[in-house]
């Protein structure tokens, strides 16, 4: 499995995308409640927390949102509701290409929980989005990430 190809998949339910990078299947399908990928190899069932003894890196990015309101704002905080067994990351992306991520540690809380991330207070936006993947492989369920926002008098 030497070629690798990016994999899209549409959710019919709410039009959401999800993107899988350096795959390596030619095809995707559920069968008997088993995820599996073919390839010019065989057929693989698509399980487990790791790949061929790899970590499985895994990331998501939101769309940004003005948060209705056309003013501008700065993001002071993020409050991330999930459950995690390791380190993660969280990246503060602005409608002006800024980006600007925060390392977390899970402080080995145990089951779903809401960590706060201080972000940095200097940049001034309308848009606003968020991303986050995890490090070292840990595995996670997020819930939600909430950006807390101060607004800035200007309209844009």
């Amino acid at each position: 499995m030497s070629d690798t190809v990016r994999g899209i998949v549409i959710n019919l339910a709410n039009q959401g995308i999800t993107t899988y990078d350096h795959y390596s299947f030619n095809s995707l399908c559920l069968f008997n409640g088993k995820c599996l990928g073919a390839s010019d190899q065989g057929i693989f069932v698509l399980d487990g927390e790791r790949d061929s003894d790899a970590a499985i890196d895994a990331e998501i990015e939101t769309g940004i949102t003005d948060m209705g309101t056309s003013l501008k704002k700065r993001v002071t905080d993020a409050a991330i509701s999930l459950k995690a067994d390791g380190p993660y990351e969280l990246t503060m992306v602005s409608d002006k290409t800024y980006r600007r991520s925060y390392q977390v540690t899970n402080d080995r809380v145990n089951g779903h929980h809401t960590s706060k991330v201080d972000c940095a207070k200097g940049i001034k936006a309308r848009y606003w989005g968020a991303g986050f993947r995890n490090t070292e492989g840990s595995d996670f369920e997020l819930q939600s990430v909430r950006i807390i926002t101060e607004i800035v008098a200007r309209r844009v």
